[in-house]
C-alpha cells in the first residue's frame, strides 16, 4: 500500500491531497471507480498512477460528489467517462477561460508549473449524468449514486452496499464546521437523516478524518441549531448581517477550530449563516402566503 493510501474496507481505498480533500477508489473485477479528483493535476496523475500500481488496475468510470473544482477538476486526467448529477455538468459547463484564469493566479505566485497548467487545462464534464439515482453494476460489485442536495444543488452520496461504505462528499465534515454558502440547510438535514437509515459501517467525509454514522448527529444539530437561531434573528426583524455575526457567536465552538483560520474561518461562517437567512426567510415568506390564501 502506497504511503497515505488507506483501505477502509475491502477494495475500497482512500487518500487525502494537499488540499484536505478526500479521494476515494472501488476496486471493482472490472477495473477503478474513482471517486472525486484532486484539483492540483501533478497530484490527480500521482493518485492515477498510485492506483494503478497497487490494484493492477486502470480507471473505468470517475464519480463526482457534487462539482466543486476540488472533487472535479482533475477528471482529465482518468481517462474514463465521468459520472456526476445533472446539476453538476450545469455548473461545469460555465469553467471556462475566466474560470481557469482566476483559478491559475491564486498559484501563480506560490506554484507557477500549477498555475500554467490550471490555465489550459481540459475541463472533461460529465459524460453520464442523472437526477436522482444510477447503480453500476460491476461483476460482484454494486455502485450506488444518490441525489442528496444540501451542500450543493448537485451533492451526491456514493454507496457501496456489499462494503457497507458510503462516500459523503462534502455532505460530512469531521470535526469541522461545513461550508453552507451553496445549497440547502432544509436537504442537508434530510440527506444526513438518510444516511443514518443506511446501513454504513465506515463514512468517507469530504474533510475529516474516515469516520462512521456517529459524526452525523453533531453536524444534525449544528444544522438544526443554525436553522432555529437565524429564524428567531429573522422573526425579530434583525437584518441578514446582524442575524449572521449573532448567531455565529453562539456556534463557532461547536467545532474545534485553528488559531490561524480565525478570520477566514468566521468569513465563511458567517458567509453560510446569511445563506440560511435567504432561506428561512423564503420559507417564512411562504408561510405567510399560504395563511392568506387559506
Amino acid at each position: 500500500m502506497e504511503p497515505g493510501m488507506r483501505e477502509v474496507a475491502p477494495g475500497i481505498l482512500v487518500k487525502r491531497d494537499s488540499r484536505g480533500t478526500n479521494l476515494g477508489a472501488i476496486v471493482t473485477s472490472y477495473g477503478i471507480v474513482v471517486v472525486d479528483t484532486p484539483l492540483i493535476p501533478r497530484e490527480a496523475r500521482a493518485w492515477r498512477a498510485e492506483l494503478e500500481a497497487v490494484t493492477g488496475k486502470k480507471p473505468i468510470y470517475v464519480i463526482n460528489t457534487d462539482h466543486h473544482k476540488g472533487h472535479a477538476l482533475g477528471n482529465v486526467f482518468f481517462d474514463a467517462p465521468a459520472v456526476a448529477h445533472m446539476v453538476a455538468w450545469k455548473h461545469m459547463r460555465g469553467y471556462g477561460d475566466n474560470f481557469k484564469q482566476r483559478l491559475a493566479d491564486r498559484y501563480r505566485d506560490k506554484d507557477p508549473e500549477t498555475a500554467r497548467e490550471l490555465l489550459h487545462l481540459d475541463i472533461q464534464l460529465p459524460e453520464l449524468t442523472f437526477e436522482e439515482r444510477m447503480t453500476l453494476y460491476l461483476g460482484d460489485t454494486v455502485v450506488d449514486i444518490m441525489y442528496a442536495g444540501g451542500h450543493t444543488p448537485a451533492s451526491s452520496i456514493v454507496y457501496v452496499p456489499r462494503a457497507r461504505v458510503a462516500f459523503a462528499g462534502d455532505l460530512v465534515v469531521c470535526n469541522m464546521h461545513p461550508f453552507m454558502a451553496q445549497g440547502s440547510s432544509a436537504e442537508w438535514v434530510r440527506a444526513l437523516e438518510q444516511l443514518k437509515g443506511m446501513p454504513i459501517d465506515v463514512l468517507v467525509p469530504g474533510h475529516g478524518e474516515v469516520c462512521d454514522k456517529q459524526v452525523l448527529e453533531p453536524l444534525l444539530d449544528y444544522l438544526r441549531v443554525a436553522r432555529e437561531l437565524i429564524r428567531q434573528e429573522y422573526l425579530a426583524g434583525h437584518s441578514k448581517s446582524e442575524a449572521a455575526r449573532n448567531v455565529l457567536t453562539k456556534i463557532i465552538g461547536f467545532f474545534p477550530r485553528k488559531p490561524s483560520a480565525g478570520v477566514k474561518l468566521e468569513a465563511k461562517i458567517k458567509s453560510g449563516l446569511g445563506h440560511v437567512y435567504d432561506e428561512i426567510r423564503r420559507e417564512e415568506e411562504q408561510k405567510a402566503a399560504s395563511r392568506a390564501t387559506a
